[in-house]
């Protein structure tokens, strides 16, 4: 690589080494960056001491620093690269914030973070640092705990999300956001925009979470099998209550006759959801008592969506289920 450079430099007549351009290109473009008032931030491998190292002598020149030799000096010496053979940092983020309390930086072991044989090395800046302007806390909102390992659950979340987003032009919103921010417009013109977007999205994901299934923790082994019989007791329970002009909600009713796959009720008479209530609950108490066979085979079949999706092996995602179940089982009994 170093000689296809060096052969394109000599095409345009410059002498200079790659390096040397790299290096005179760089700090053009940090002089720039600074002089337009912009704050920078560096990552680099610099193939070189980065405490003593041409490349960052002339960052140095230009105004930047060495955020986490700033941050902790005491760690000057410490190896970034495994294939060095002395122990001298090569790589670093070099920046013109100051490293202050409010941001930190630092390694990585060498078997964390990105593979490879070079440290991650990581730089945490506030959100108001960097855009002059402080977002609502994500902390502390009231998930709703849906069960994100299963593949299938995942693609009818998103496609509940997007559906949501198209209805609500929100990617449009967020472009015209995007348009004022280049135009320059002032924070108190951006930030009820940006607010307002934060709120909805919150709001979508929030709705769609509810709508598709959630994490199932019981006594019972769950299964969808299992939910399918509880779904028709809590029907009937509910057709009864309406047929003997008790307060029934209608949209909690047309959400379990959807998942009853039930179209009509109109026709069915007291008596009629008497006996399919005990029909019901004797499917139920039957299911139960197969209740942890089936649980078995309904992670097996999410094992295999899950191998599919990963590309691995169908008996190591099964074990992973399992131990992931058992961890919460252990954790139960130990909460009580």
């Amino acid at each position: 690589m170093n000689r296809q450079q060096t052969r394109r430099l000599r095409t345009m007549d410059d002498t200079r080494t790659p390096r040397d351009t790299l290096t005179e290109d760089l700090r053009k473009a940090t002089k720039q960056g600074i002089e337009d008032g912009e704050h920078l931030i560096i990552g680099m491998d610099a193939n070189e001491d980065v405490r003593t190292g041409k490349l960052t002598k002339m960052l140095r020149e230009q105004g930047l620093h060495n955020a986490i030799l700033s941050k902790h000096p005491h760690i000057g010496s410490v190896m970034t690269c495994e294939r060095t053979e002395k122990d001298l940092p090569i790589d670093a983020i070099m920046t013109t914030f100051d490293t202050n309390d409010r941001i930190q930086a630092g390694y990585l072991a060498f078997d964390e973070g990105t593979l490879g044989d070079h440290r991650t090395l990581w730089m945490d800046i506030p959100f108001e640092l960097i855009f002059w302007n402080n977002p609502p806390h994500i902390q502390g909102v009231d998930a709703i705990p849906v069960a994100v390992k299963d593949p299938r659950v995942r693609g009818a979340y998103n496609k509940r999300v997007m559906k949501a987003y198209i209805k609500y032009r929100i990617l449009d919103r967020a472009r015209h956001v995007k348009q004022a921010q280049n135009r320059e417009n002032s924070i108190a013109q951006i930030k009820p925009p940006i607010d307002a977007l934060i709120a909805v999205t919150t709001q979508i994901c929030k709705e769609a979470a509810v709508k598709i299934r959630k994490l199932k923790v019981g006594k019972v082994p769950w299964s969808p099998t299992l939910q399918a019989v509880r779904d028709s007791q809590k029907l009937w329970a509910l057709v009864i209550q309406r047929r003997e002009r008790k307060k029934v909600s209608r949209s909690l009713l047309k959400r379990t006759m959807k998942k009853c796959h039930m179209i009509s009720i109109e026709n069915i008479s007291l008596e009629q959801a008497k006996e399919n209530r005990k029909v019901a609950h004797a499917a139920y108490l039957k299911e139960v008592r197969k209740a942890p066979d089936t649980r078995k085979k309904y992670q097996e079949s999410l094992a295999k969506v899950l191998a599919e999706e990963n590309d691995t092996k169908k008996l190591s995602e099964l074990k992973n289920l399992r131990q992931r179940e058992n961890k919460g089982i252990k954790q139960g009994e130990s909460d009580k």
